[in-house]
């Protein structure tokens, strides 16, 4: 994959799945003031844009600055990234725009899970509102455990070829 993308240096790559979990982490520490002063109406709706911003960051990492003109965020999170840092190397601005746009999506997808089961809480009448507050959370673990199951085949699969 690091040949495909262009990709310099390999030993970056595991920043990028963990720029994800950190910004998760946060997204879970301010979502609740954000819900708490917006509403959880409005705060799913701006947290949608999150989401929506840093996939279009991740998206525009890996095109040429041409095309990350082009789709906005890539090109902002780049410039503001390299503003920030006093690196130059331009090879490695993917990385950055990369990580910076995971964390942008992690911050989205760690606000989500506090957005989505405090609004399903506020307006489910009280009869099933426990049943879809407990819904909401078995249906997050059997998707994990669904992505797992398919990890483990697939791992198996191209060991054993």
């Amino acid at each position: 994959m690091a040949r495909q993308w262009g990709i310099p240096d390999v030993s970056l790559s595991p920043y990028a799945t963990s720029a994800l979990l950190v910004g998760a982490a946060v997204g879970c520490l301010l979502g609740g003031g954000v819900a708490d002063a917006i509403g959880p109406r409005h705060a799913l709706f701006y947290n949608n844009i999150v989401l929506l911003l840093g996939t279009l960051a991740c998206v525009g990492a890996g095109k040429p600055l041409s095309l990350c003109f082009g789709m906005g965020v890539g090109c902002v999170v780049c410039l503001v990234y390299a503003s920030l840092c006093t690196c130059t190397y331009m090879p490695y601005t993917y990385a950055y725009v990369t990580h910076s746009g995971r964390v942008i999506a992690g911050l989205g997808c760690g606000a989500a899970s506090l957005f989505v089961p405090r609004y399903i809480a506020e307006v489910a009448p009280p009869d099933v509102r426990g049943a879809l507050g407990t819904m909401t959370q078995v249906c997050r673990v059997k998707s994990q455990s669904i992505c797992r199951g398919i990890e483990c085949v697939r791992v198996c699969v191209c060991v054993c070829v």
